[in-house]
């Protein structure tokens, strides 16, 4: 079952958990609505996907005549047992009641007709949780992140280095450009388009952390045990939350303190969440890096299992309330997809990584049109 947003898991598992007849009942249903997406899709013009020559030659030209901003922290560091009450006041409720299968928008869910007295209950048993975990240190919030010297080193790829000099590379990242045509003036983009080329003789730099909260799983399992499982599954979806948050501050830290790019910055909890800030912070599965692979080098880089994260095979994130991703500082960097790409990107990329062309697929499959 595909779902879009992980919030919406819960209720989702709860159905698939229940009696027969609920489960076959929203089985048949989804099988229909796929049946009838594909119908849909299938009669739609397809994307016209141009050469990956002619959308290098549209690529967005971004302006870094001004100075990069030096880093006040280079290199490596680890935050233990990062505060969690810090954490609370940015915290997006929103997907919190989603994961609750309750729909509407924060905070006007708590006044709606149908739903707004259960919210109210849901949110009161949530800050009465939330209190538990912080005076009872039931979790705890750990991160790691670095910031390093950085060049866009081809058309589409990061690499980022140990030092100044550049003469130790650590890993390069590979990154990949929307082959869709666009209207006029719109620019066929890459994350690799803000950050400076090698060849431009000035500084750049790339952040990469990883966030996450330990002890929910035992937390959970206590609260299953007990016979609890409304308790079991609000510590999980509490986590969600603080994780989210976690990124989100640590975010905020980067640009006023340990980069230091915007140091007057003074935003309120509602502009975090609204993003209305320099710089962005993709992670791989975003849009704009659907590749996953390159976690396995950003932990090995990082040391995650100092604060606790592992990768499955998969590259999922062990424990699963985990974030992880990279920080752009340039003002122009935004957020975008990149769409579907053609046979001729994928041979570069499966060149430029020197992977087999079943392997590359394996990585783009999403992306490939």
């Amino acid at each position: 079952i595909w779902i879009p947003d992980a919030s919406r898991a819960v209720p989702v598992a709860q159905v698939l958990t229940s009696n027969e007849n609920e489960k076959n009942l929203y089985i048949e249903k989804n099988e229909s609505a796929y049946h009838a997406l594909r119908e849909r899709h299938s009669s739609k013009n397809p994307t016209e996907i141009i050469s990956l020559e002619d959308a290098r030659k549209n690529a967005l030209k971004v302006d870094f005549s001004t100075k990069t901003p030096t880093p006040k922290v280079l290199g490596r560091r680890l935050l233990k047992n990062f505060p969690l009450e810090k954490l609370i006041e940015t915290i997006d409720w929103g997907p919190f009641f989603r994961s609750w299968d309750l729909a509407g928008k924060y905070p006007a869910i708590l006044e709606d007709k149908i739903v707004g007295e259960q919210s109210k209950k849901l949110l009161v048993d949530a800050n009465s949780m939330l209190n538990n975990i912080v005076s009872r240190k039931i979790l705890t919030a750990d991160a790691v992140f670095s910031i390093l010297p950085a060049r866009r080193t081809n058309n589409e790829d990061i690499t980022i280095f140990s030092n100044e000099s550049l003469d130790h590379k650590i890993f390069t990242w590979h990154g990949l450009r929307q082959q869709t045509k666009k209207p006029r003036k719109q620019k066929n983009k890459c994350l690799a388009d803000f950050i400076s080329h090698e060849n431009d003789d000035r500084k750049d730099y790339l952040g990469l952390f990883f966030v996450t909260i330990n002890g929910t799983e035992q937390a959970s399992k206590i609260f299953e045990d007990l016979g609890d499982d409304y308790s079991s599954i609000m510590v999980k979806a509490l986590a969600d939350r603080l994780v989210e948050s976690f990124a989100e501050y640590l975010h905020m830290l980067i640009r006023t303190e340990f980069w230091g790019y915007c140091p007057n910055e003074s935003l309120n909890a509602n502009d975090l969440i609204a993003e209305s800030y320099q710089g962005i912070r993709p992670a791989p599965g975003y849009p704009s890096c659907p590749d996953h692979s390159i976690k396995e080098e950003m932990a090995k880089l990082l040391k995650v299992q100092e604060i606790g994260v592992s990768l499955t095979e998969n590259l999922a994130m062990s424990p699963a309330s985990s974030i992880c991703g990279f920080y752009f500082w340039h003002p122009e960097a935004n957020y975008f997809n990149i769409g579907s790409i053609g046979n001729d990107q994928l041979g570069d990329y499966q060149r430029r990584v020197e992977l087999t062309e079943d392997n590359a697929k394996k990585r783009l499959v999403t992306v490939l049109s």
